[in-house]
């Protein structure tokens, strides 16, 4: 596939921000300030990263990571926006919510072209260790508030079981599908 500016400005993208919150947790870490506790937010920076170097390399992984980190953002999005909705003390919730919502829905959307998603080979196996991460995702306790943390449980729990779904039709088409039984 002949390299695609959009590509190359979300992977580098991608590799920026991750680059950035892993140096604002190593900082905080090193200087003794409380970093977040929440896995999700610690996996943040591998995602990114992997999901950058995905797309530079043009793998089918890294087209289902920079989805899923999207999705992700997405989601972050909406956090900060039901925040400020909850709060309404501080715009820049909103402002930031808005910014990360439409700016997750524009990278989705491009990901999702069939000029671009072509691009990419089928990964059936990164499909797999997503949605496992995604299953095991939606029974962990994630967040405070105990309506978010209930939401982001069905949906990690929903998403998880379609992309295994998904990863066992591909693997069938590939003529795999002993694999998995």
């Amino acid at each position: 596939m002949k390299s695609k500016p959009g590509i190359t400005i979300i992977a580098s993208y991608f590799l920026f921000n991750g680059s950035y919150v892993a140096y604002q947790l190593v900082i905080a870490a090193l200087h003794g300030g409380t970093t977040e506790s929440n896995l999700f937010y610690n996996l943040v920076p591998i995602v990114f990263l992997t999901s950058g170097v995905g797309l530079f390399l043009k793998k089918g992984w890294g087209w289902n990571v920079t989805v899923l980190a999207a999705g992700c953002y997405l989601l972050l999005g909406v956090l900060k926006a039901a925040a400020y909705l909850a709060q309404e003390n501080d715009i820049s919730l909103l402002i930031k919510g808005s910014v990360d919502i439409v700016l997750a829905l524009c990278i989705i959307v491009y990901m999702n072209r069939k000029t671009i998603k072509e691009g990419f080979e089928k990964s059936p196996i990164s499909l797999m260790c997503i949605g496992t991460f995604l299953l095991l995702s939606g029974v962990t306790h994630m967040f405070a508030i105990q309506i978010l943390d209930t939401i982001f449980r069905m949906i990690a729990l929903l998403v998880g079981m379609v992309l295994m779904f998904k990863a066992k039709q591909q693997l069938r088409e590939q003529g795999d599908s002993t694999t998995l039984g």
